[in-house]
């Protein structure tokens, strides 16, 4: 099944221990939710899962930003990401997936920023698209994965004025906080500071471990880090507060 290099996820992956197991359950055919607050890491987890090399797995990864108003313009860039060729005639999103199960042991379907959705759309065309997500289960190749910032429960969705009941039903996965070890390792991973020794990595990740947005607020941090001047001649506490101003 998952044969893939299994220096992948300790190498490559944020959270390596939470994005195999993720992965490995997408594989069993599952319907998920995964929620978390912003910044912490839901876009890297996504990047993560994308990046697997498995041969025989296709990941097709959507976001909703932007297309509230244009379902053709989603459609279309939803057919770009599934690698659908223009002169393919595609009839809707489950002809998609169903031309995909056929190529691929595996297809996972990721929706980013999926509680865009549920607020009112304006495009009428999203209808289709309502009614066909929950027939997507159908598709025995198929898993899908919802990413939100909030559980999406029983929620109604608002298309063109009218609201409808819940779209899908799915297991509800909270993504797990970032550890100072996970923050430590990341840091270490991206450093391109040669100043930055182990003690300074703990500083920092003791300090990031308190804050709100810890990822987007690491990535922050080591932008002006990775500078080879960034720890000459100032302290790291006085640092990462004038740093945590700018944030």
């Amino acid at each position: 099944m998952m044969s893939k290099p299994s220096d992948y996820f300790e190498k490559i992956c944020l959270r390596p221990k939470f994005t195999r197991n993720l992965l490995k359950r997408l594989y069993q055919k599952r319907t998920i939710n995964l929620f978390g607050a912003a910044g912490t890491g839901k876009k890297r987890l996504v990047a993560d899962l994308k990046g697997n090399p498995l041969s025989n797995l296709k990941i097709v990864t959507i976001r909703f930003e932007g297309y509230s108003k244009d379902y053709e313009g989603f459609f279309q860039n939803l057919c770009q990401a599934a690698d659908i060729e223009p002169h393919e005639k595609i009839k809707g999103i489950n002809h998609i997936f169903e031309k995909l199960a056929a190529k691929h042991e595996r297809v996972i379907f990721i929706l980013d920023d999926f509680e865009r959705f549920l607020k009112p759309i304006q495009d009428p065309g999203y209808l289709d698209f309502h009614n066909q997500l929950n027939a997507l289960r159908g598709i025995q190749k198929l898993s899908i994965l919802l990413v939100t910032q909030e559980p999406i429960g029983k929620r109604m969705v608002e298309i063109a004025g009218k609201r409808y009941e819940s779209i899908i039903a799915s297991e509800e996965v909270r993504l797990p906080p970032l550890s100072q070890d996970v923050i430590e390792k990341e840091i270490e991973r991206i450093s391109l500071n040669k100043n930055i020794q182990f003690m300074e990595r703990a500083k920092i990740a003791i300090y990031i471990d308190q804050k709100p947005c810890p990822y987007e607020r690491l990535k922050y941090y080591m932008s002006y880090l990775n500078d080879d001047q960034g720890l000459c001649g100032e302290d790291l506490n006085s640092m990462l507060e004038k740093l945590d101003g700018q944030f």
